[in-house]
């Protein structure tokens, strides 16, 4: 038999319900909290909740949170960042929130508007007029970026026209929408970036090899884009690399584009650079195709996922006669009503312009006492290593691109060149165990191993003027004092100047400061230029930037390219006064008798100082004046013969 029917709950017994607990965000584990929920919130609600408990702020703070919504929310990867001199619980924390508001600095010769208006900042705060030619300290020029806009209705410039502090905008436009620059590289003339949402922004001239003097369209690689503009890519850009007059973009679909000029963009069709499928080598579960890309002087490469490097001449007239002809390019994007100077197409590269270089052999046998000493060192570093680890440590890690040369770094630290009419030779000088990154610009190249907890620093620094089938003997690096003494993570260099990222976010520059590029000061003087050879930093210096708060600013980006730099800094979030302050002064009043907004007709000597205009005689650029100090030497910073520091003679 059944036992008796449960008596009917009375409508007012509320005991049962009385038994259960609240539920909250506290009710569930740790480890949901952190995996699954916080970092689908949003920054503001991460704050907002951190305040609520001692424990959600100890939650709301761990580190794996904000590192997850760095990978989530940034084109970008943190790994540079992710080092054993930042443990602190909150550095994840400040590096993302630093990566929303990064701060975007530029110096060196300011010639076909490389640095995006830093003149013009430096004429306002005072300073002569005559040294507008150079900036010698690092300027912020984060304003300079809109989101709000990409065509000329840009209104910073006006600003200039203000006093200082009491910027305003026109009453038509929206205030600059912040920036997230993420990537920078310098080219020979001008500065690429790419910004958190994977756009491309540049200023500057793309090729300076030729009369460049008012050219209003984008489609011509000698136009001057006076300040940093948005390009209408059709593409999500992953990452990019700047040659000295072309750039390279990868997209999110593993595609390779190239650009000669700021309105025309190709994209490769060649096998070797295209998805293996018609879903894109992107797709779910497929791992990417291409893993770098780089662009030298005269040559663009690509490492592919197995470890081969593909190469092409971007210059060579098989290239040219590969192109999606004008009339058939797609486009126009960009256009501004009847202003069609920034209008911007697009279409395809040939497919038999690229080549797959050889395999790089093994090592070869040592042939001195010198060749043995380093072969032991060798050994005893494989000595230990299974025979899989031996295959991985033959493959190519990273690759580097110099004028014509193909640099390939190998897992063992084996450091080879190529060309495409040269096949590959082992740089012994280069090459060691411990090293683990490459770079090269021009004829500079550079082999280096990152500091870590348990290993120093080694940096080899050389130059190949000439690459000859015995580059791989000959060539041999030197070691710059008190460059190994710094915890080095990147190195970089201009034609004549160099600069170094350390883990600690502090960057060192050397070399020539005929135009200020070295960012120490100390470059023009009286409203002189100096010649080359003056003022030279002999040893690694130390560029100072503007403090965030009470800490020192932190360099997370570098760059260097002819005879201008760049750097990106972490920034930190505005406080809400700073916000109101920022408000008050866009909704200012000019005062009586201000000068009218700037307008592109309305040109002086220092562009967006008005009152002033070019009393007829101009100067013009010639071709290749890069390379013509004086003399019109080989390269752009000095003649033959009177190396910078750190340089083989």
């Amino acid at each position: 038999m059944s036992g008796p029917p449960a008596p009917d709950a009375s409508p007012s017994d509320t005991s049962a319900e009385a038994t259960v607990p609240p539920v909250s965000l506290l009710s569930l584990p740790p480890e949901v909290l952190l995996d699954s929920i916080l970092p689908i919130l949003s920054t503001d609600d991460i704050l907002s909740l951190s305040s609520t408990s001692k424990v959600l702020h100890s939650l709301c703070n761990d580190p794996s949170v904000w590192r997850t919504k760095t990978r989530q929310d940034f084109s970008y990867r943190a790994t540079a960042l992710a080092t054993a001199n930042n443990t602190s619980a909150d550095w994840y924390k400040r590096v993302y929130l630093g990566l929303r508001r990064p701060r975007t600095y530029l110096w060196g010769s300011t010639g076909e508007s490389r640095l995006g208006g830093a003149e013009s900042v430096r004429a306002h705060t005072g300073m002569s007029v005559a040294i507008r030619q150079a900036v010698d300290t690092p300027m912020d020029v984060t304003d300079m970026f809109d989101a709000n806009s990409n065509t000329r209705e840009r209104t910073w410039r006006a600003n200039l026209q203000q006093a200082p502090g009491t910027a305003r905008y026109h009453d038509d436009a929206e205030p600059p929408a912040p920036v997230g620059i993420v990537d920078l590289q310098a080219g020979g003339w001008s500065f690429a970036a790419r910004d958190m949402q994977g756009a491309i922004w540049v200023w500057g001239r793309l090729s300076g090899d030729g009369y460049g003097f008012n050219i209003p369209n984008w489609g011509n690689p000698h136009a001057t884009v006076d300040e940093p503009s948005r390009i209408p890519l059709p593409a999500h850009a992953e990452s990019m690399a700047v040659g000295r007059k072309h750039v390279l973009v990868l997209d999110s679909d593993n595609l390779v584009w190239e650009m000669q000029a700021w309105g025309k963009a190709y994209h490769h069709t060649a096998p070797e650079l295209t998805a293996p499928s018609s879903t894109g080598a992107a797709a779910p579960g497929r791992a990417q195709h291409i893993v770098q890309i780089e662009a030298g002087w005269n040559v663009s490469a690509c490492l592919m996922s197995s470890g081969d490097v593909v190469v092409w001449d971007p210059f060579c007239a098989e290239y040219k006669d590969s192109l999606t002809s004008d009339d058939d390019m797609h486009g126009p994007l960009g256009a501004d009503g009847d202003d069609l100077t920034r209008i911007f197409y697009w279409g395809t590269v040939g497919a038999d312009v690229v080549h797959r270089l050889e395999k790089i052999p093994l090592r070869p046998e040592p042939e001195d006492d010198e060749d043995q000493t380093a072969e032991r060192a060798w050994e005893k570093a494989e000595g230990g290593m299974t025979d899989k680890q031996r295959e991985d440590a033959q493959k190519v890690v990273k690759i580097a691109c110099g004028e014509r040369e193909v640099f390939a770094l190998k897992g063992n630290g084996e450091v080879w060149v190529a060309s495409i009419s040269m096949p590959w030779q082992f740089l012994r000088h280069f090459s060691s165990p411990s090293i683990t990154h490459i770079s090269a610009q021009w004829i500079n190249v550079f082999t280096y191993s990152a500091a870590t907890d348990t290993s120093s620093v080694q940096v080899l620094i050389g130059r190949i003027d000439a690459y000859a089938p015995d580059t791989g003997r000959t060539a041999t690096p030197r070691v710059l004092p008190g460059i190994n003494d710094l915890p080095i993570l990147q190195v970089v260099a201009g034609d004549w100047h160099y600069a170094a990222l350390t883990t600690t976010g502090e960057m060192y520059t050397w070399g020539q400061n005929t135009y200020g590029q070295c960012g120490t000061g100390g470059g023009p003087e009286d409203g002189r230029i100096l010649r080359h050879g003056g003022r030279n930093v002999d040893n690694p210096t130390r560029v100072t930037f503007p403090k965030d708060g009470d800490k020192d600013a932190f360099v997370f980006g570098i760059t260097a390219a002819g005879m201008h730099s760049g750097a990106l800094v972490l920034g930190h979030p505005r406080s809400e006064e700073e916000k109101a302050r920022d408000k008050a002064a866009r909704s200012a009043v000019p005062p009586p008798g201000a000068p009218p907004p700037y307008t592109d007709h309305d040109r002086g000597p220092v562009r967006g100082v008005p009152g002033f205009r070019f009393p007829g005689i101009f100067r013009i650029g010639l071709a290749g004046a890069r390379g013509m100090r004086g003399m019109g030497s080989r390269g752009r910073g000095g003649p033959p013969g009177q190396e910078g520091p750190g340089e083989q003679t």
